[in-house]
């Protein structure tokens, strides 16, 4: 039996603890999963660094068109930084890290090693989260190896007909209301900074190649069990949810400028607000009996204490909307992949199918 080629040539994923499968246990970082009970539902119930009982969005994304799990980039290189295994280069590469954020400041420590390849040196911050602009200029490095493997035109060829997914933006508003970091500046001003600083990011990995955008709302963060559990009643903090709603909106603006402005620019931007709010309104639909308390973890809401291996475990995951405190379960990521690929009722302006089919035109050796 011949198997059928990949969709696409590769995704690259760029992100928060949402979508890491496994940078953070290469950092020096609190914010690890690479222990029990996380990933009792992974094949072989390895707990690989993902945030969850089992799979995330990029490995359901990976199974739909055809590519093999994507690694994490700190995976593909040695103690030292040197490149150890460039062949995911092509296939795919993850570069999210738990706890990062948009920003440069949603992150903690200064300590820096630098990581070293064939193209050039990129600075990481080894007890800290990657933000953003550091997973960037990693997957600048990717696009340069890329480029001298494959030649400047077949590289360019590669980039625009390949997905880049990022999940990012929770970590920023949490944050913001969860320390005291940002006193002198308004919820507004901040939702701006955020939507500002993600365009210039964006047009970045324009410039390096990329044309087909896959960008996700940021959820019901006021709705996580973190959050429920220290409000009377367990309801959702509602300013908290407000603002990812207008952060939300200010994304969906800036996607439609690019658009306009950059040649070739497409995307699709997947609601996974809505798709949470969805769940939540008719959780019985879906088949969930929970939806406030986390499946793993200990007090309150199984909030109090994360997912540590002492931590009280759900017998049925499927049961449950929240993993952890913070993050969903492995079928919450399977429901949302089943939405933002194929449906119409939470992606803008397309969904992810027909973002890969839409035709990436070329003039001479500038891909658009």
């Amino acid at each position: 039996m011949v198997e059928s080629s990949p969709l696409i040539p590769a995704i690259y994923v760029f992100g928060d603890s949402l979508v890491d499968v496994g940078n953070n246990n290469y950092l020096n970082i609190l914010a690890k999963a690479d222990f029990p009970h996380n990933g009792v539902d992974f094949p072989d119930q390895q707990y690989t660094g993902r945030f969850s009982n089992g799979k995330v969005v990029p490995d359901f994304l990976a199974e739909e068109v055809g590519l093999p799990l994507l690694p994490p980039y700190l995976s593909l290189v040695d103690g030292n930084g040197t490149i150890t295994n460039a062949t995911s280069f092509i296939t795919g590469v993850n570069f999210a890290s738990g706890g990062s954020g948009i920003l440069n400041e949603t992150r903690l420590g200064f300590n820096k090693v630098q990581i070293k390849n064939n193209i050039e040196m990129v600075e990481i911050e080894r007890d800290r989260p990657m933000p953003m602009s550091q997973q960037i200029d990693l997957y600048s490095s990717v696009y340069e190896y890329v480029v001298e493997e494959l030649g400047s035109d077949a590289a360019q060829a590669h980039f625009s007909k390949s997905l880049l997914v990022i999940v990012v933006g929770s970590n920023d508003l949490f944050s913001y209301y969860m320390t005291d970091a940002h006193n002198d500046t308004t919820p507004q001003e901040y939702v701006d900074l955020m939507a500002s600083t993600f365009e210039s990011e964006l047009k970045l990995l324009y410039k390096y190649g990329a044309r087909k955008f896959v960008a996700t709302a940021v959820p019901l963060l006021g709705c996580t069990p973190s959050q429920r559990m220290s409000i009377p009643g367990e309801e959702c903090k509602d300013e908290m949810n407000y603002w990812a709603g207008k952060y939300n909106i200010a994304l969906r603006l800036l996607l439609q400028r690019l658009e306009v402005d950059l040649p070739g620019f497409s995307y699709s931007y997947a609601d996974i607000y809505a798709i949470t709010s969805d769940i939540m309104q008719t959780p019985s639909s879906y088949g969930f009996t929970e939806i406030k308390a986390a499946c793993c973890g200990l007090g309150p809401l199984n909030a109090l204490i994360p997912c540590i291996p002492l931590a009280s475990l759900c017998p049925n995951r499927n049961d449950h909307l929240f993993w952890d405190p913070f993050h969903p379960t492995q079928k919450v990521n399977h429901i949302v992949v089943d939405y933002i690929f194929n449906g119409s009722n939470f992606t803008y302006p397309i969904n992810i199918k027909e973002l890969i089919d839409k035709p990436t035109k070329s003039i001479g050796y500038q891909y658009y």
